[in-house]
């Protein structure tokens, strides 16, 4: 069968992009096991990641349960508890984070000058950015990496 994009109407013509220069990082096994290390104590003390994971348990407790009261009033009852407990988690990620900035390109920033829908989506992405704690422990991790 001619699946491939050759084989399509307008396919794109063959071409090679240059390889990039870099030199390749030389960690050792043992540099990249305490980088690993930290990062792991860093997550177990983190609140946030604390409540994504106590989060992340209760919805999959709550997707696995498959028995439901036929009687309307437990029933309710037991949604209320539910919609209670997921009411804890409902503010992760939503305050910014210390150490966490972000911002766009000065290149963006100039390109996008008169954009004023790019320049508020812009806007809130970077203001979510300074809320993910992912992003917060990425950077950790990048800064352990000996120089």
């Amino acid at each position: 069968m001619d699946l491939g994009e050759k084989d399509q109407e307008y396919p794109l013509k063959w071409d090679e992009i240059s390889p990039a220069r870099y030199t390749p990082w030389k960690l050792q096994r043992n540099e990249i096991d305490k980088i690993c290390k930290k990062s792991s104590e860093r997550i177990q003390k983190n609140a946030t990641f604390s409540l994504i994971k106590e989060n992340a348990e209760r919805l999959k407790r709550n997707q696995d349960q498959t028995l439901f009261s036929l009687n309307y009033k437990t029933f309710v009852s037991q949604q209320d508890k539910l919609d209670v407990e997921a009411k804890k988690y409902e503010d992760i990620m939503k305050e910014e984070l210390k150490g966490v900035q972000s911002s766009a390109l000065l290149s963006d920033q100039e390109e996008h000058v008169a954009d004023t829908a790019w320049a508020a989506r812009n806007n809130e992405w970077l203001k979510n950015l300074r809320k993910d704690a992912y992003l917060q422990e990425a950077v950790s991790v990048v800064r352990d990496i000996p120089k």
